[in-house]
């Protein structure tokens, strides 16, 4: 009864993630605001620190030993929510990576499900798994082989796109700086320099 409580906790977190991307959704016709100037209090987001924070996290997660349902709930969180933070610093809430890893534990814990619901006595958990013997739990298996690479590529796909979204918010709010080289005059004489290049 417990795998079934897990699974329907996980298949209640993912559809409640989709509705809140419909909800915030543009309604068909409705016509798109146009960009404001950019607010006074709105601040340049630096990429590096987007990709820091997509990383960073999730390196913690992963590097959490599972000793225990405690330790290995707070790893799997870390690594689920920590890719997306940067996204969450660049005010984007919903992303690709996200979605994969949301599937991807809900695909796992099915998976998991169907594996010690159906097991057949061996002392290998591989041999159980793949048990020519034991259709249900080789799917178990297999499952949980392809829940756990859709959160691994969620993971990577938000960790590489995070300083994206930091630059897109800094172009949307006016904020995006390039340093190219300018020449510096000088009474007699041209000196190479840097030039900042922006909009604030």
């Amino acid at each position: 009864m417990r795998v079934r409580h897990v699974i329907a906790v996980v298949i209640v977190v993912v559809l409640l993630a989709f509705a809140a991307r419909a909800a915030s959704a543009q309604a068909p016709g409705q016509v798109a605001a146009q960009p404001a100037r950019p607010a006074a209090s709105a601040s340049r987001k630096s990429p590096a620190a987007a990709i820091g924070m997509s990383l960073g996290v999730y390196l913690v997660g992963a590097a959490i030993p599972p000793a225990g349902v405690p330790a290995a709930v707070v790893s799997l969180g870390l690594q689920m929510v920590g890719p997306s933070l940067g996204h969450f610093y660049a005010g984007r809430v919903w992303t690709t990576g996200l979605g994969l890893r949301l599937g991807g534990l809900a695909t796992a814990a099915i998976g998991v499900a169907l594996y010690v619901q159906n097991r057949t006595p061996c002392s290998d958990w591989v041999c159980v798994g793949f048990s020519p013997s034991n259709g249900v739990g080789s799917l178990g298996v297999a499952m949980l082989l392809v829940g756990a690479t859709g959160i691994l590529v969620g993971a990577i796909h938000d960790i590489a796109t995070a300083g994206r979204d930091a630059r897109d918010y800094n172009r949307r709010h006016g904020l995006d700086v390039t340093v190219a080289p300018a020449p510096i005059r000088a009474a007699n004489s041209t000196a190479p320099g840097l030039a900042l290049v922006g909009r604030f």
